[in-house]
């Protein structure tokens, strides 16, 4: 019953895990008490996987073709070029996420040929992190146990591939992907308007399984939140050490991500990702929820307004404009700018793309776009 208890699982057409793990438990107590040492039920009754959700799926991943590997790898070496990765990277695949430079880049990419990324990867430095997923071979596994020909049959899964674990609070399909390709182990669902629980982060810090586990909260409304968890888990348990990374913001936590260091202790982690966020600014297009008046700027209800770090700086007469007062705000005395625009679920990659080319006239440096999906907000704005 649990997808009528949460409209998440409904949607999803799943069931709740914990509940059917939970049940499966109940099952092998009675079984135990009652002295019955036959085969664990079938658990294929607990619910099923959305026949549309499959469909929409296999659409994303080349409506029925082969779909070829999920490849993610991380490249140190000295003054990467990421735009030029970017281009080279997309002659062998897509769904390409290049994030970084200098000294360090992390790659995302779907590809059929996994071996041409990673060669063209080490002609430019040291590839660690290396992670290859047949996602043709995860969605036939999902789609053989939706049909009923192979109840046993799961996809594989991705364990956390280092003793530190990340758990990070994002909304947004695009940012959710992006977290996780810069290493992000747990996404909790939330950020600004729908503030996830200290519960839920307690929850989903127990669930990464770590020793070592790093919270990135992503929101300032949700960092007392984090620490809280953070204080729970270490006094519930006295096995976990948590810590919580303040950012304040998407962006924040993808400049984090990108310092992060898997060979390194947590305490040095910590320090590295601490200060990659202080020097990223952070900018939010929206929609005003009501008129009102701060720091003299004059605004009406539903008129598309600019916040650079939580402050109200314009209100304007078009989400373009209020983009360009953020970006201009943001950028101001800083020398070779890296600009990244994540457009939400309401605003078209055309519109991120002609927005970027009259910041490129405007300004200059370089503009990154990210389909990030996120709810409300029709743009974040990362400057660093």
């Amino acid at each position: 019953r649990t997808p009528e208890l949460m409209p998440m699982l409904k949607e999803a057409g799943v069931v709740d895990a914990g509940a059917q793990g939970l049940a499966i438990v109940f099952d092998a107590m009675l079984r135990s008490l009652s002295g019955d040492d036959s085969a664990v039920a079938e658990t294929g009754g607990f619910g099923h996987i959305d026949a549309s959700w499959l469909a929409a799926t296999q659409r994303v991943h080349g409506d029925g073709e082969q779909s070829g590997f999920c490849t993610e790898f991380v490249v140190e070496g000295e003054a990467l070029d990421a735009e030029a990765m970017r281009a080279r990277l997309r002659e062998v695949g897509d769904s390409l996420l290049v994030v970084g430079g200098g000294e360090l880049v992390r790659v995302h990419v779907h590809t059929h040929t996994p071996d041409d990324a990673l060669a063209y990867a080490r002609t430019l430095g040291d590839v660690s992190r290396e992670k290859i997923e047949d996602m043709e071979a995860q969605f036939q596994a999902l789609a053989v146990r939706e049909s009923g020909d192979g109840a046993s049959a799961t996809a594989p899964a991705t364990a956390v591939a280092t003793g530190i674990a990340v758990v990070a609070v994002a909304s947004g399909d695009g940012i959710e992907e992006l977290l996780r390709s810069l290493g992000a182990a747990t996404i909790v669902r939330g950020g600004q308007t729908m503030n996830p629980s200290a519960g839920e982060i307690r929850d989903a810090i127990v669930a990464s399984g770590a020793r070592d586990v790093i919270v990135l909260p992503n929101n300032k409304n949700i960092i007392l939140a984090a620490q809280q968890a953070a204080s729970a888990v270490s006094a519930d348990t006295g096995t976990i050490d948590v810590r919580v990374v303040p950012t304040r913001s998407i962006p924040q936590g993808v400049a984090a991500l990108v310092a992060m260091n898997v060979e390194a202790p947590l305490d040095d982690n910590v320090a590295a990702m601490t200060e990659a966020i202080a020097g990223v600014a952070s900018g939010e297009v929206t929609l005003a929820a009501r008129a009102t008046t701060l720091a003299s700027v004059t605004v009406r209800e539903g008129q598309p307004i600019a916040l650079v770090d939580d402050e109200l700086i314009a209100a304007t007469d078009t989400i373009a404009d209020a983009a360009r007062a953020c970006v201009a705000a943001m950028i101001a005395g800083r020398d070779d700018a890296l600009v990244t625009l994540y457009f939400g679920a309401d605003e078209s990659l055309a519109a991120a793309e002609a927005l970027a080319k009259t910041l490129r006239s405007e300004h200059g440096g370089d503009i990154e776009i990210v389909e990030g999906g996120q709810p409300h907000y029709a743009y974040l704005i990362g400057v660093e």
